[in-house]
């Protein structure tokens, strides 16, 4: 029997899934195969540094080889765009936290971003100009250009588009209507800020004159100009503005009466990005110097770091007194800075797959793409964020970063890169093999820990999903070291188990891994279907719309498109007075009669709530979603949850959660405070877990839907489109699987909500804001094997 030992640095979350698959045996195969892998130079390098203190450093895989293009910020700091080295488009939502586009487009070179977080306008490598109007439909025309684009900016009313030949466009910033022109003067255009209103702009050219234009295209010279290449534009307050130049000289602008009041030498090297801070105003250039002046050009402060690389954008953004510069390039990331004491808070880092935001003390946020590319490294060990997940995720980092009271929701009492200890190293072994399926596999299990702490607790996880305690027998504990024996029935085919020890700052282990295979058999499949909706809540006033509605959605449509997969289809529904408490827990209870080759499917759709570290589904007895006893006595908690769903015989479980929180009366953090829960039970029970916060009930927009927003993706990805069902993208091959369904819930939700935010703009007239915007926080996890749902 070929037996090998495989350690894998891997973190236990939203990355596992792609990691943990081997190839299978072939359905012939009739011998029982213990597999290991040889990871003993990695087991050795663990046990090495065990007790040591280390200070690791971030790496980041997948990352582009170099600094974003260009970036800017809305002037209401509602939205963050980015073009990233490859020359696509990232528009961050600042409100939310999160990625509303992603990846758009290509060939961009320059950005500028108006209020309300729209229009974007990039400008192309070619020249050419592309206007996004909004999020999740396709960029908007192309202006009419009289010739080559050089440079953008938007204001609140007007967007103005310098031309290589000195010319410059004006357009109105909603419509994109061309409002008027100036003529060229044979200088290109490198440099263009607005005032506030839009009422007039500050253009900069090659040569170092600076022109006064209107929005209308009245032109006035600045008197006093250096003569070098204006390379950074930026309204400060009032008429001031601040310009810098490509030999690192900085000066003051009064555009009321068009003349220089103050020029001095700000930086040796040429200066990419200037904003303006109140009567202050901050300066960067290409070595990655950021410095801050006075009104009078002193130097206040500057930014001490390790970064690497020059800037490439500078922005800021402020919001209730509060304010925070945004800067693009160093290291190849953008970094929010604070400017009272110039010190760095965050790095978001936009990969090749997604998006991830670490700050300074560890707390991390960002998507399922890019958290299994961000890592911390000491020597030989490369320990996953995720690892960290328990002390130090942290969704809605990025807003929490840029709010005056930031509710945190981690404790992160030491700052990762100033001391972690290793994490625990963990071994496995089969003490007992099964001569069948059916019969036991026996596991021994043993952790010692990387501190002085005891491991707090062994996880086991059986094809995913987490073995209950009960198939656990604790063996003692002896100093740093402990050990288990856990019994599990082997099931046909392929038996993944991975165990995970948790030790200081409840850090998790890299994971160890064993794989028993056992002869297939074609032993019939079900599909358990126990849906949740609640519209008719006891307090009046939580009533909701659409739950009813989504719950019988899904349950109709998982029957009929899991129909051609599965042997046999069950689908209870619990609709209003019967999803009571005692309801809902006896239908979870109920699935405890399924088989463990079967797929259990939970779904929940109406009330949920955060209260101190815990979350909760609101059964219907609910009468005030503000009272935290009520809460807590009659909600379902996740910890409750998770101990149902760990106990259902089914190995694959996919848990939908569309749950509201109404904005009408709770704060504006609860729905991190769900994020955070879910990412919890997921790492408690290794179940599929997909969930968003609903918006609030009476939003306008769900009329057009009839249904909840996350519901209406996934009820989406299951419909018929492109020649298959629109979820079955990786790859499109007939089976649409729990994977495919929440990658699709993920990329679509967003873009789905700013749909809907527009209608809502659009609804207000041409200059609406975004005030009532739909939050959405998609949480996709697979853990483990992935599973087919319809076809």
């Amino acid at each position: 029997m070929a037996m090998t030992r495989q350690l894998r640095a891997l973190a236990l979350g939203v990355a596992a899934a792609a990691a943990l698959q081997l190839a299978p045996v072939p359905a012939a195969a009739q011998t029982i195969d213990v597999m290991r892998s040889a990871g003993r130079g990695i087991e050795r390098a663990l046990r090495s540094q065990i007790g040591q203190a280390l200070r690791p450093t971030l790496e980041v895989r997948n990352a582009y080889d170099d600094p974003p293009k260009a970036m800017a910020v809305a002037p209401d700091g509602s939205h963050l765009a980015v073009v990233t080295p490859d020359g696509r488009l990232r528009v961050f939502d600042l409100v939310e936290g999160t990625q509303v586009l992603g990846g758009r487009g290509s060939g961009f070179e320059a950005v500028a971003i108006g209020g309300a977080g729209r229009p974007v306008i990039v400008l192309r490598s070619d020249g050419g100009v592309v206007a996004a109007e909004r999020w999740g439909t396709a960029p908007g025309q192309a202006l009419r250009l009289s010739g080559r684009a050089s440079a953008v900016a938007v204001s609140r009313s007007s967007a103005y588009v310098g031309m290589a030949s000195g010319a410059v466009e004006i357009f109105d910033a909603v419509s994109l209507e061309r409002r008027a022109g100036v003529p060229a003067t044979g200088e290109a255009v490198t440099a263009i800020a607005t005032d506030p209103a839009g009422d007039f702009a500050l253009v900069g050219d090659e040569d170092g004159e600076i022109r006064v234009i209107s929005e209308t295209g009245w032109v006035g010279a600045v008197a006093g100009t250096s003569g070098d290449e204006i390379t950074a534009l930026v309204h400060v307050v009032g008429p001031l503005f601040a310009a810098g130049t490509e030999d690192g000289e900085l000066a003051f602008i009064d555009a009321s009466s068009a003349k220089v009041l103050l020029t001095w030498d700000g930086h040796d090297d040429e200066i990419t990005g200037i904003v303006g801070l109140g009567n202050r105003i901050a300066s960067a250039d290409e070595d990655g110097e950021v410095r801050f002046w006075d009104g009078q050009g002193r130097a206040a402060a500057e930014v001490r770091s390790d970064w690497e690389g020059g800037v490439t954008g500078l922005g800021v953004v402020a919001s209730a007194g509060l304010q925070r510069v945004v800067v693009a390039g160093p290291n190849d990331a953008i970094h929010l800075v604070d400017p009272q004491s110039a010190r760095p808070l965050l790095s978001l880092f936009v990969t090749r797959n997604g998006w991830g935001a670490v700050d300074e003390r560890g707390r991390f946020d960002g998507d399922a793409g890019a958290l299994q590319d961000i890592a911390w490294r000491a020597g030989k060990l490369r320990l996953p964020v995720e690892n960290l997940s328990a002390r130090y995720f942290e969704p809605g980092l990025l807003v929490k970063h840029l709010t005056a009271r930031a509710e945190f929701l981690t404790p992160a009492r030491e700052a990762v890169s100033q001391r972690m200890f290793p994490p625990p190293v963990v071994a496995m072994d089969v003490v007992s093999e099964p001569g069948a399926a059916g019969q036991p596999i026996v596991l021994e299990i043993e952790a010692e820990s990387g501190s002085a702490r005891e491991i707090s607790e062994i996880r086991l996880y059986h094809n995913g999903k987490r073995v209950p305690d009960a198939a656990i027998r604790d063996g003692g504990s002896s100093g740093r070291t402990r050990s288990v024996t856990a019994t599990v029935a082997a099931l046909p085919g392929e038996n993944r188990l991975v165990a995970v020890a948790r030790g200081w700052e409840d850090i998790d282990s890299v994971p160890v891994e064993e794989v028993v295979e056992t002869p297939r058999s074609g032993a019939a499949q079900s599909l358990r279907i126990t849906s949740v909706g609640i519209d008719r809540y006891a307090g009046r006033a939580l009533r909701l719309n659409y739950a009813v509605a989504d719950a019988k959605a899904v349950a109709d449509q998982l029957a009929r498109r899991g129909g051609a997969i599965f042997a046999g289809v069950d689908a209870e529904l619990l609709l209003d007075k019967k999803a009571s408490r005692k309801g809902i827990d006896d239908a979870l209870g109920r699935l405890a009669s399924t088989q463990a080759s079967d797929v259990a499917v939970i779904f929940l759709a109406g009330h949920a709530r955060t209260v101190g570290a815990e979350w909760y589904f609101l059964p219907r007895e609910l009468s005030d979603l503000k009272n935290d006893g009520e809460v807590r006595r009659l909600g379902i908690s996740g910890r409750a949850l998770a101990d149902a769903l760990t106990g259902i015989p089914a190995q694959r479980v996919l848990l939908v959660v569309d749950a509201c929180q109404s904005g009408a009366v709770l704060g504006s953090f609860e729905s991190y405070g769900q994020r955070r829960a879910l990412q919890e039970l997921k790492n408690r029970t290794g179940v599929t877990v997909i969930a968003a916060t609903r918006a609030d009930q009476l939003a306008p927009e769900y009329q057009s839907l009839g249904h909840g927003l996350l519901t209406y993706v996934f009820l989406e990805g299951m419909r018929s489109g492109g020649g298959g069902l629109r979820a079955d993208l990786a790859p499109r091959d007939g089976s649409l699987t729990a994977a495919e369904l929440k990658a699709y819930v993920e990329a679509r939700a967003p873009e789905l909500a700013g749909e809907l935010n527009a209608r809502i703009s659009e609804q207000q007239g041409p200059r609406g804001d975004f005030s009532q915007r739909v939050p959405v926080t998609p949480v996709g996890v697979v853990l483990g094997a992935d599973f087919a749902l319809a076809r």
